[in-house]
């Protein structure tokens, strides 16, 4: 009688292919959260940069209601509502302010639901403006301010290098032809302030902002109580050369002169010294009847001072010698 040995049963293979499967999901699995991890971590980012600063050649030029939006996602309701009142449209015109909350001071019906909200009214008499109102209006101003600093000194680098790389092209090209350079700007044909616009660096427009600005800037600091506003009293016009990176540019005054800005080619830049020195003299018809005005308005309210503190027993005199 023969006894049958049983032989050991080798795994059944599906039992191995299982196994294999079950570890491909699972490295699967870890690989894809792996490369899930970087779309998390930019989409955590993404509120981030809505937050962000806008460029400073967006920011300062923003005016209407795309700069009332700004102030808003800036500041609050309250400065909106407070530049508003003012006709302050623009960043142009709040950086020009001296002190855009000084309009609190007056008692008017226009700023009476403004006040409500912006400051606190003392007993018996006065008022003391709210800090966060302050703090707001100053956070702006200030940050505005520190853009336009960092804008100037970035289109000075680009004016510069600009200017080197149209150097370069002008260079002749052979070595065999003179080595004397034609000036790119003849100041005879550039008759003579502020950046120049290229292709590469500012538009025309914004060459014209600036000149703008600085000869606001320039009223405000040398011309008291006179006040003068582009397209009324002055007008700047740029014109770019169609054959090359060249820009034209003049100014038009109100007395009828027209003025041509010299390029200083040194530093790439208009000059506005010839402006400036018209005004103050006695050619500019314009200015003279305006410095008449004012000189007028003086001795106007000198009079009136003077009259005003005179002994009362002494106006009735001085009133039956006048009649």
């Amino acid at each position: 009688m023969y006894m049958r040995t049983s032989q050991p049963r080798s795994p059944a293979p599906a039992q191995g292919t299982e196994f294999c499967i079950f570890r491909i999901i699972v490295i699967i699995f870890i690989c894809a959260a792996l490369l899930a991890t970087p779309r998390i971590l930019l989409v955590k980012l993404i509120p981030s940069l809505e937050t962000t600063v806008l460029p400073p050649e967006n920011a300062l030029t923003l005016s209407g209601d795309n700069f009332f939006d700004y102030v808003r996602k800036k500041t609050n309701d309250i400065i909106v509502d407070i530049l508003k009142v003012q006709e302050i449209c623009s960043t142009a015109t709040l950086l020009h302010c001296d002190d855009p909350l000084s309009v609190l001071e007056y008692d008017c019906d226009e700023l009476v639901n403004i006040k409500r909200r912006t400051v606190f009214v003392l007993k018996p008499s006065g008022h003391a403006i709210k800090n966060g109102v302050k703090g707001s209006i100053k956070y702006l101003i200030e940050m505005l301010k520190e853009m336009e600093i960092k804008y100037v000194k970035k289109s000075k680098i680009q004016q510069k290098n600009t200017a080197s790389t149209l150097t370069s092209w002008n260079l002749p090209n052979s070595t065999d032809q003179k080595t004397t350079m034609t000036p790119l700007f003849d100041p005879q044909l550039f008759p003579l302030s502020h950046p120049i616009s290229t292709a590469s660096t500012l538009t025309c427009e914004r060459t014209k902002d600036n000149i703008q600005i600085m000869i606001e800037s320039w009223y405000k600091k040398n011309s008291d109580e006179i006040e003068l506003i582009h397209d009324l009293g002055y007008k700047v016009i740029v014109k770019q050369v169609t054959n090359n990176s060249s820009v034209l540019c003049h100014i038009k005054c109100n007395c009828g002169a027209k003025l041509a800005l010299a390029l200083r080619a040194d530093i790439n830049s208009f000059q506005l010294s010839s402006y400036y020195k018209r005004i103050r003299g006695t050619k500019c018809s314009m200015m003279c009847k305006k410095k008449k005005g004012r000189n007028d308005r003086h001795k106007c309210q000198q009079q009136q001072s003077s009259y005003t503190s005179l002994s009362p027993s002494l106006i009735p005199t001085i009133n039956s010698r006048i009649s």
